[in-house]
């Protein structure tokens, strides 16, 4: 189908990976087969799920690699981010899957919310999972926790948040102070009775204005410890984090704790 023909180097990797360990291949020798490989090799013992670092390589090696695996009576499915929970579910039903680590990830913990049976999507035993750049997704990424955000309060607190910014975006410099060590910015005494004025609040940090303080805190950290095209970049209108590791963007990966939404009304 492809007219390709596995070298020594990716029928070896497809043994090691089939039994369970980690295969280190170097660029160019095959990755991509040696997991198709891998697959085909056990996917009559249970499902395969193929784990990729993002959509776009998961498309790829499903388009390229579907016709070998239905010509070995194997179906074969994709699951991406911008796919309904229906077709997900379609897709999570196939002997392969193609699937990207934060995706499976989310779908994972959504259906270990779910209130029935029938909102869960992934509906076949876990069984055997073959990781792209291993490094990467079980390294690299570890870092970062995957986070469900739901429709709660801060969602619909955009005004405050927008409020919050416009506070923090007229501070002069002398009314905070960066510590990029423990990445945490704080007021001065200066900057917290200007920010006291700003909201008209008598004191900040009283117990009936615990919101006010977190939303200023978080505005702070937003505006002058996460950096555009560092930290995130600005991806068809939507803010997407990145990975400080590899320097990748984190799909579907939010800040929690209102973060996010701070980042977003800078």
């Amino acid at each position: 189908h492809l007219n390709l023909h596995p070298f020594d180097e990716q029928i070896i990797g497809a043994f090691v990976l089939a039994s369970g360990a980690i295969a280190e291949m170097k660029t160019g020798e095959g990755k991509t087969l040696t997991a198709a490989l891998t697959a085909i090799m056990t996917a009559k013992e249970g499902q395969v799920m193929i784990v990729t670092v993002n959509d776009y390589l998961a498309k790829r090696d499903y388009e390229l690699l579907r016709p070998v695996y239905e010509a070995c009576g194997f179906s074969v499915g994709l699951v991406t981010h911008a796919q309904t929970p229906y077709r997900k579910k379609d897709a999570y039903t196939k002997d392969i899957v193609y699937v990207t680590n934060a995706e499976l990830g989310f779908d994972f913990l959504r259906d270990n919310t779910a209130t029935s049976l029938e909102a869960r999507v992934i509906t076949r035993p876990l069984h055997r999972a073959i990781i792209d750049e291993v490094d990467a997704i079980l390294i690299d990424d570890a870092r970062t926790p995957l986070i469900l955000s739901g429709k709660g309060a801060a969602d619909v607190l955009d005004a405050r948040y927008k409020q919050a910014d416009a506070t923090v975006a007229s501070l002069k410099e002398d009314y905070f102070k960066k510590n990029a060590k423990t990445r945490t910015v704080t007021l001065t005494e200066a900057g917290h009775n200007f920010v006291q004025n700003k909201l008209g609040k008598h004191n900040l940090y009283a117990a009936d204005n615990v919101l006010s303080a977190h939303l200023i805190n978080n505005a702070l950290k937003a505006r002058f410890m996460e950096r555009e095209n560092i930290e995130y970049l600005i991806k068809r209108g939507k803010v997407e984090l990145i990975d400080k590791m590899g320097g990748r963007v984190m799909d579907g990966r939010r800040y929690n704790d209102g973060l996010m939404q701070a980042i977003e009304a800078k």
